[in-house]
C-alpha cells in the first residue's frame, strides 16, 4: 500500500476531486503543519497538470514524491516512509511546463469547481446574483439544480456543524462522480466541445 507506514491519527478521506476533471481518491493527514496529502487520479496526465498548482506547499522542509497517477506532498521526513506500488512505480518530476488540458477537460475542471462553489453557496444559505446565475445556466445546463438537489437538509445541518470550511471539500468529495456526471451531460450541449476530441 503506498502509504501504510504513514502515521496518521487525524483523517480527511477523498472519493473525488471538486475542483478537477479527473477521478482521484486520496486523503490528508492533518497535522498542522505536518499534514502529509495523499492523491491518486485516473488518468495519467492528471499528475502532470495538477501537481504544479501545489507549488505554494513545497516550502519549509516539505516536498513531493510521485508516480505516474499518483503523488505524496508533505514533510520530507515523513514523505520518505512512502513505498511506492511495483505497478506505478516513483518517478522524477518533468521540468517541463505542465501539458496543457484538452477542451474537454477544461471544461470539466471549470464545471467540477462550479458543484463545490454551488455547493458552498448551499451551506451557507447563498445564492449568485442574477447575471451569474444566467451565465452559469448557459455554460452549465442542469448543474446547479442537481447540486442543490442532492443535497438535503441533513447533509447540509452536518456540514454546517463542522466549524473548519477546509474539511468540507473531503467531507462532499463522496458525491464527485455523480456530479461529473452531470457536468458531462451540460458538456454534451455544446457541439465544439463534442468536435474538440476526446476527454482524456
Amino acid at each position: 500500500m503506498l502509504v501504510a507506514g504513514l502515521p496518521c491519527e487525524d483523517r480527511d478521506d477523498y472519493q473525488d476531486d471538486l475542483t478537477f476533471w479527473d477521478s482521484m481518491r486520496g486523503y490528508d493527514c492533518v497535522d498542522a503543519a505536518d499534514t502529509v496529502s495523499v492523491r491518486v487520479y485516473g488518468s495519467s496526465r492528471s499528475v502532470d497538470q495538477i501537481l504544479p498548482s501545489w507549488a505554494d506547499a513545497l516550502v519549509d522542509g516539505r516536498g513531493a514524491r510521485r508516480g505516474v497517477n499518483w503523488f505524496v506532498v508533505g514533510p520530507r521526513d515523513l514523505i520518505s516512509q512512502v513505498d511506492p506500488p511495483r505497478e506505478d512505480p516513483e518517478v522524477r518530476s518533468s521540468s517541463t511546463s505542465a501539458p496543457a488540458p484538452t477542451a474537454q477537460q477544461e471544461f470539466l475542471t471549470n464545471c467540477s469547481q462550479y458543484t463545490f462553489d454551488e455547493a458552498v453557496r448551499a451551506i451557507r444559505g447563498e445564492r449568485v446574483t442574477e447575471t451569474d446565475g444566467a451565465y452559469y445556466d448557459r455554460a452549465f445546463s442542469g448543474v446547479g439544480e442537481a447540486v442543490r438537489a442532492s443535497l438535503d437538509q441533513r447533509d447540509l445541518a452536518l456540514l454546517r456543524a463542522e466549524d473548519d470550511e477546509a474539511r468540507w471539500p473531503s467531507m462532499l468529495s463522496e458525491r464527485g462522480p455523480a456530479w461529473k456526471q452531470v457536468c458531462r451531460t451540460a458538456m454534451s450541449r455544446h457541439d465544439d466541445l463534442l468536435r474538440s476530441g476526446a476527454e482524456d
